[in-house]
């Protein structure tokens, strides 16, 4: 893993007046303490501030669980000097639990559409019925159908 981009983007920010009390890193594998010490100590951020925000392995919805283990929500409301109450995020995992292992079993859902190739032209029905998938505690698995009248699916798009 490299620290030297990070290491200039937080100079870069520094040259307009933004000067960072928390970094906040994304990276594909877990950080070590030596790459965590060198950001600190090139950033000018205290050690436990260099927070490891490494890829999640099912939704975006484990990253709360995956910050709040790294007491993220401690510190910023410590440097805003608000009140730390306990955090209970049992709900949020029994909601991240039900997305990735559905009790009730998979929904098949046909999206027919013109644009079916660009995945992100129906976003918004993906999202709307994954956020669907919690009370019923089921998951949706999709087949896309080009608007044009075929006996079989398009290939999932990218």
């Amino acid at each position: 893993m490299k620290t030297k981009p990070s290491q200039q983007s937080v100079g870069i920010l520094r040259t307009i007046g933004i000067i960072p009390d928390i970094l906040v890193c994304r990276c594909e594998h877990p950080m070590n303490a030596e790459h965590k010490a060198k950001l600190a100590l090139f950033c000018d951020v205290d050690q436990n501030k260099v927070i490891e925000e490494k890829d999640v392995e099912h939704s975006i919805y484990e990253v709360p669980l995956e910050l709040a283990r790294q007491d993220v929500d401690v510190y910023i409301l410590e440097m805003l000097n608000l009140h730390v109450n306990p955090l209970n995020m049992n709900d949020w995992r029994a909601m991240v639990d039900t997305l990735i292992s559905p009790q009730e079993g998979v929904v098949e859902v046909a999206v027919v559409g013109k644009y079916i190739s660009l995945r992100d032209a129906y976003k918004s029905i993906y999202e709307a019925l994954t956020h669907g998938e919690l009370p019923t505690m089921s998951m949706s698995r999709f087949a896309w159908w080009s608007r044009k009248i075929s006996r079989s699916p398009v290939p999932k798009p990218s």
